[in-house]
């Protein structure tokens, strides 16, 4: 049986580029489960590690990452499926259905990396009170109100969804509502800028922080240290967050609000998807780092429980 859109599927990109696109996709996918389950197994096994008062909130992000990996495969190979097996047929349900995972893990882990950077905020704002405060609670906290809002984009991508009707191409931007879209990305694109603000005013505490320290004792000169290796650390994640979250939404969503052209279908969701999904990928090489303090813990298990001297110097220091 030949179907309406599978003649117009692919007018605007070669077969050869979709099938490319999405096996990069599903196959960033995989590398997410596997690099952050390491991440998540270190934080599991290692006490020296949970005690450090960036790791549980690190423990999130690569929990919201290790989902986000799965929902990335479970993507990339439903989009696949469509050109592989010619299944044409597709439905509002499965295109949202095959999405929807990816999307709810992207959410946690827009709202977790908020909580990272109001953290850090703390951290160099009231540094005792920082220093004396409960960590695990606060990322106990902020994962729960992480799981608050991948409910909402979960209850949201079926809302008034005009199910009968097939859209043009299976996609989540195309298969929701234009209500639904707008929402999803004006949220990530103001919580994005929450996040700079919040990183913004932390590195101005911490400058400030930096001059006013004199004499200090070497018990509080151990801790300025750990607490800048955890400042460098997130600086650098908070980067590649904006290169490869926040800007592609960004495109993604002027592309949607300016002009519904063909190419926003079959290159800019496809390309945004994939930056987007190699975010989860990019965080696990910055906690493997060799200046963070995660790095000790997260190379016994990449090296099946042995380690160097110096990472062992690195873990009893931290």
């Amino acid at each position: 049986m030949i179907y309406p859109n599978a003649s117009t599927y692919f007018d605007t990109i070669s077969i050869a580029q979709y099938i490319a696109v999405h096996s990069i996709a599903a196959s960033i996918g995989i590398f997410a489960i596997a690099s952050n389950a390491t991440v998540m197994w270190a934080y599991y096994k290692y006490q020296q590690m949970r005690q450090q008062n960036c790791a549980h909130l690190i423990a999130a992000l690569a929990c919201c990452d290790f989902f986000a990996g799965f929902g990335g495969l479970a993507m990339g190979l439903a989009r696949l499926r469509i050109v592989l097996l010619d299944y044409y047929d597709f439905s509002r349900l499965y295109c949202i259905g095959t999405s929807i995972f990816w999307l709810v893990a992207l959410e946690m882990s827009q709202f977790v990396t908020a909580a990272i950077a109001i953290d850090r905020l703390r951290a160099m704002t009231w540094p005792v009170s920082y220093a004396n405060s409960n960590h695990r609670t606060f990322a106990r906290n902020s994962f729960a109100v992480a799981l608050l809002a991948g409910f909402t984009v979960l209850t949201f991508s079926f809302l008034m969804v005009q199910f009968e009707v097939q859209p043009e191409r299976c996609t989540w931007t195309m298969a929701v509502t234009s209500r639904s879209t707008d929402a999803f990305l004006s949220c990530n694109l103001i919580i994005g800028l929450a996040v700079a603000v919040f990183y913004v005013i932390a590195m101005y505490q911490k400058k400030k922080h930096t001059s006013n320290r004199v004499g200090e004792s070497s018990g509080g000169e151990m801790e300025s240290i750990i607490q800048a290796k955890v400042t460098r650390l997130v600086t650098t994640l908070v980067f590649f967050h904006f290169v490869l979250v926040e800007l592609p939404l960004l495109v993604l969503y002027c592309a949607l609000k300016f002009g519904d052209h063909p190419i926003t279908g079959s290159y800019i969701s496809p390309i945004a998807n994939t930056c987007l999904s190699l975010s989860s990928v990019v965080n696990f090489f910055l906690y493997a780092n060799s200046s963070s303090n995660l790095q000790p813990y997260v190379s016994k298990i990449m090296c099946c429980g042995s380690t160097s001297a110096s990472g062992r110097h690195r873990a009893e220091a931290c």
